[in-house]
Parts: structure tokens; C-alpha cells; sequence
């Protein structure tokens, strides 16, 4: 009787019997109807849930792998920005040794160490940092060797 007051029908559209509901014609086919048209937005909910889902979970994965893109290009900008600067840092260096009494080229050189130091600690992640002085206090120091070389 519930769902018959559900689906709006009026009490001459149906009879109880004691084990049968009796409909008239056409009733069943309404039924039917918002029987389809419930299952239909059914259907459709759960499909727009599992597609967000999924979209939500695409949309994450191409961040992730979007931030990991800009830190790769970030550090490697960085590292040639220190290598460069590494470079004249030992040239200076070079050149102020050469003339110990110049201090403005000694300043500058130490400038520019402060530099390269600077932009590695921002292009290495942390527990790459110490490696990554080790290898530019090598590449200096070959670096400034062939600056002496060189001049």
C-alpha cells in the first residue's frame, strides 16, 4: 500500500486483493516509467562518482608528475647557473693569485664562491648537498688549475 501511495495512484487506479494488487490498464505501464526513470538517475550517479574518481585521481598523477618536471628543470638551471659561476669564481680566483695585492679581485672572488654555494644549496635536494660540494669544490679546484694553465 506504501508504494502504491509512492508512485501517486489514485484508490480507483488499483485494488488490494489478498495476495495480488490489480491495476487498471496503462497503470503498469507508468510504473514502469518511473520505475526506468529511478534506475536511470541511479545509473547516472554512480557513473558521474566513478568518473570523477577517476578524473580526480588522473588529474593527481599528471600534477605529480608536472611538479616533478619543474624540479628536475629548476635544479638543472640551478646546477649550470653554479657551474657558471663556479667557472669565473675559480678565474677570479686564478687572477687574484696572480696578484695577491688586488683585493677587489679577491673580493670578487669570494663573492662569487658565496654564490655558487648559494645557488647549490637551492638546486640539490638535501641529501644530495654535500655531494654536490664535494663535486664543485673538485671541479673548482681542476677548474682553477686550468685557469692557472691557461693565463
Amino acid at each position: 500500500a506504501e508504494l502504491l501511495q509512492l508512485l501517486q495512484l489514485a484508490p480507483d487506479e488499483y485494488m488490494l486483493g489478498k495476495t495480488v494488487v490489480f491495476l487498471r490498464s496503462g497503470v503498469l505501464a507508468r510504473c514502469e516509467a518511473a520505475r526506468a526513470r529511478h534506475l536511470s538517475k541511479c545509473f547516472a550517479t554512480v557513473q558521474a562518482r566513478t568518473r570523477g574518481r577517476s578524473a580526480r585521481r588522473n588529474f593527481h598523477s599528471v600534477r605529480s608528475s608536472a611538479v616533478l618536471l619543474q624540479q628536475t628543470l629548476r635544479r638543472r638551471v640551478k646546477r649550470r647557473e653554479a657551474a657558471r659561476l663556479a667557472a669565473e669564481a675559480a678565474a677570479a680566483a686564478a687572477a687574484a693569485a696572480e696578484v695577491p695585492e688586488d683585493a677587489e679581485l679577491a673580493g670578487q672572488a669570494a663573492r662569487l664562491r658565496a654564490e655558487v654555494d648559494a645557488l647549490q644549496a637551492e638546486a640539490e635536494p638535501d641529501w644530495l648537498s654535500q655531494a654536490a660540494i664535494d663535486v664543485a669544490s673538485v671541479a673548482g679546484s681542476v677548474a682553477g688549475g686550468a685557469a692557472a694553465r691557461a693565463g
